[in-house]
């Protein structure tokens, strides 16, 4: 009966649950268990009289199969674990011993190998590895049972606190007690309402303080997750923090620097007022003697004398055009200019701005056109705003186009939108100065610029006026096309 077990019982078990080969002195596979086929995905036809390293998986190095033949050689049996290919690249996880076979004259004639599929082990080892790094990766991790009393903390956050495993380990996250973790920010109350929303299996969120050995407080974005069963009871929660204390501290620092910035800029508005209506007032004196002794009849001004009073004049007048710019960026910025709605034809405006900058275009030979795909376009807005605007952006345009060249000012009306475009010949401004433009007295550094006398304050004002109506201003330059100033109006 036994050996009826052995001959014909025993070779079925060991081919249906072992995964087990032969192979010769070559390693050429002689035979292989119904087990081996099954998990390598290959039938024994496509196995037999193959050499066995073609389950060799690429990532197990071949100095394992060197040292492997130098055991086996010594009449030693061999045991490790190695990764294997199936037939379809995948892969699995043994452990294999090989035991060498010997004849009657001693020597090796085959080789046999018996193999354990141990993959679900080593996939739940690898696993366990990767959650165990990836805890670590956080920069807090805790693990918290049903009563918020703490079973486990990462690495990482022990280092941070200056604490022991021990000092921290089944203290109660909630309790006064345990000052590791501060919650004097909140009240018993707002504690209450946390514990109850968490056992609600609901995701809460807040700023934790956390205490070190040395009492120095860590500032941490947090975030507490229920662990909830199949059974839709919750198993443990799990709390993970984020350090933010540096973040804080630059937050409050750049909330100060702004503070100091912007009383710091008011006072300089301010000043800039003061200092423009002080100067204001004798400028326009200076102006009004300068333009009546040129006027007067009651003596006759020699060509030099007369050189020197209008070069007086100009730069008074110029100097009067700054401190009324400077006043209109002061009222802009505060937001106490006045704003006055009014229905209007913008093409009956555009043709009026046209005739009076026809002597400033005449100057420098350039021509000025109005282009328009409509014969009237009413508009309620602000009148003189958007006329100053306009004028801004032209008498920009005429300052940096050249002699002779054209300036165009493009008035359109679609479905949704009003359009106005001031289209020039000035050279280009690079992508990255497209906003910089706009900035108070801020100039392109060009050539063609470096002579050009000008407030620097015409494209700002223009800015200004244009946001503060809810409108939006933009720019397109490049070296082809030069530079358009787009203002759009939705309607």
């Amino acid at each position: 009966m036994q050996n009826n077990f052995i001959t014909n019982k025993l070779p079925k078990i060991f081919n249906e649950n072992i995964i087990i080969s032969t192979t010769d002195t070559k390693w050429i596979i002689k035979s292989v268990s119904k087990n081996f086929c099954e998990i390598a995905w290959y039938s024994r036809e496509e196995l037999i009289w193959q050499p066995h390293n073609m389950v060799r998986h690429l990532d197990t190095p071949r100095a394992v199969f060197k040292k492997l033949r130098e055991t086996i050689q010594a009449w030693k049996t061999w045991s490790w674990t190695v990764k294997n290919t199936k037939k379809d690249w995948t892969y699995y996880w043994v452990q294999a011993v090989v035991e060498p076979i010997f004849n009657e004259e001693k020597e090796i004639t085959w080789y046999v190998s018996v193999r354990t599929d141990i993959t679900k082990i080593i996939d739940s080892i690898n696993e366990l590895n990767m959650y165990k790094k990836w805890l670590n990766e956080f920069d807090y991790f805790t693990k918290l049972d049903k009563k918020f009393n703490i079973k486990f903390i990462n690495e990482k956050f022990l280092k941070s606190l200056w604490y022991r495993k021990e000092d921290i380990i089944w203290k109660n996250i909630f309790d006064e007690k345990n000052n590791k973790f501060s919650l004097n920010n909140f009240s018993e109350k707002d504690i209450d309402r946390i514990k109850n929303s968490l056992k609600t299996k609901k995701i809460w969120k807040w700023i934790l303080k956390n205490k070190t050995f040395l009492n120095k407080e860590i500032l941490c974005d947090s975030t507490m997750i229920p662990i909830i069963s199949s059974d839709k009871e919750i198993l443990e929660y799990i709390l993970v923090e984020h350090d933010i204390t540096e973040i804080e501290l630059a937050k409050k620092e750049l909330s100060k620097s702004y503070k100091k910035l912007k009383w710091l800029d008011e006072k300089k508005t301010e000043f800039l007022n003061i200092a423009s209506h002080e100067l204001r007032t004798p400028m326009t004196s200076i102006k009004w003697y300068l333009s009546m002794m040129m006027d007067w009849d009651f003596w006759k001004l020699n060509s030099e004398q007369r050189f020197y009073i209008e070069k007086m004049h100009d730069n008074s007048d110029r100097m009067i055009n700054l401190i009324n710019d400077m006043l209109n960026v002061a009222k802009l910025e505060s937001e106490k200019m006045q704003f006055d709605l009014e229905n209007f034809d913008l093409i009956s405006l555009g043709k009026s701005i046209i005739s009076d900058l026809t002597p400033l275009i005449k100057e420098k030979s350039q021509i000025l056109k109005l282009v328009s795909n409509k014969e009237k376009i009413i508009i309620k807005t602000d009148k003189n705003k958007i006329r100053q605007s306009i004028i801004n952006l032209l008498s920009n345009a005429n300052k940096y186009t050249r002699q002779e060249w054209k300036i165009e000012l493009n008035l359109e009306e679609t479905q949704n939108e009003i359009i106005i475009k001031v289209i020039d010949n000035w050279f280009w401004i690079e992508e990255e100065d497209f906003e910089k433009i706009f900035e108070k007295f801020w100039k392109v550094e060009n050539e063609r610029s470096k002579d050009i006398t000008w407030t620097w304050l015409g494209l700002p004002i223009v800015k200004l006026i244009i946001t503060q109506l809810k409108w939006t201003i933009n720019l397109e330059s490049t070296i082809t096309k030069w530079s358009t100033f787009t203002i759009i109006f939705k309607k």
